[in-house]
This record gives C-alpha cells, sequence and structure tokens, in this order.
C-alpha cells in the first residue's frame, strides 16, 4: 500500500484492528466502529452507546467530540494516552500501587468492580471488548428496569 499525504496504516496491539487514517483519527474511530458492533450484537441503541463513549471518554479532535479509546480515570483525573500500550502501562503501575479504582477504555469500565470479568488490563481496555461489556451491562439493566 503506498502511502498519500497524512494517510498512514495503523494497527492496534489490542483489537487486531486495521484503520487506514492518520492515527489520531484512527485511534478516535475505534471506539465509535466497537459501540456500533457492540450495540448490534446486544440491541442496545447505538445513539446510546455514541453518547456514552463521547461523555466518558471525550475529547476534541478538529473541533469535534470524539471518544478516545486510550482513556484512564484514576485518582480523579482523566488521562488520555497516546497510544493503548501507553495507556495500559499506566493502569498496570496504578494496579501495582494497590489502585484498582480506575475506569478504563472507551466506555470507563471500572476495574474494581468489573475487572474480574475481564481475563487482563489488555482486555479491558481493548475498544471491541471494552465495549461488548458495555453493550452487555447495559441490555442486563434494560431488562431489568425497562428502560434505557
Amino acid at each position: 500500500m503506498k502511502p498519500k499525504a497524512k494517510v498512514i496504516g495503523c494497527l492496534s496491539v489490542f483489537g487486531g484492528w486495521f484503520v487506514v487514517a492518520a492515527p489520531a483519527i484512527a485511534s478516535a474511530l475505534l471506539c465509535d466502529q466497537a459501540a456500533r458492533q457492540a450495540a448490534a450484537d446486544y440491541g442496545v441503541p447505538l445513539v446510546q452507546m455514541l453518547a456514552i463513549g463521547r461523555v466518558e471518554t471525550g475529547r476534541l479532535h478538529e473541533g469535534r467530540l470524539q471518544p478516545w479509546p486510550w482513556t484512564i480515570h484514576q485518582a480523579g483525573q482523566g488521562h488520555w494516552f497516546a497510544s493503548g500500550q501507553q495507556a495500559l502501562d499506566f493502569a498496570q503501575a496504578g494496579l501495582e500501587l494497590g489502585d484498582d479504582w480506575q475506569d478504563l477504555g472507551c466506555f470507563q469500565i471500572n476495574l474494581h468492580w468489573h475487572g474480574g470479568s475481564f481475563d487482563s488490563l489488555a482486555d479491558m481496555i481493548d475498544p471491541q471488548r471494552n465495549a461488548d461489556y458495555a453493550a452487555r451491562l447495559l441490555a442486563e439493566l434494560h431488562a431489568r428496569y425497562g428502560s434505557w
């Protein structure tokens, strides 16, 4: 593949995603792509999934609010990292210090309450696994309470 101006291949180390776009745009798209798939798989309204991603991890990119997959909320502060590996390293360092009160990934899944549902931190921050868990949880809550 011959690169064009500002267009390159970007491969996420977590989800096996391949997106042709500038790196920041490619990362921003991961949350929305994962939201679309998870919403369809679990019957959750897409508008809900997209809104949650933006509220939980949104940041301005080229004048638009975009979700960011490499986001960690820890000790009352949000942290947006350039890569999944940087976010994973930060989460692991916090965990080694005894801080499991961290929200990870596109949908800010809390490590303390939900970490046991994942095999690893890498799985938890993976955009598709993060979205799947969020959508599954929302679908369960909808079934229990009857409202989105």
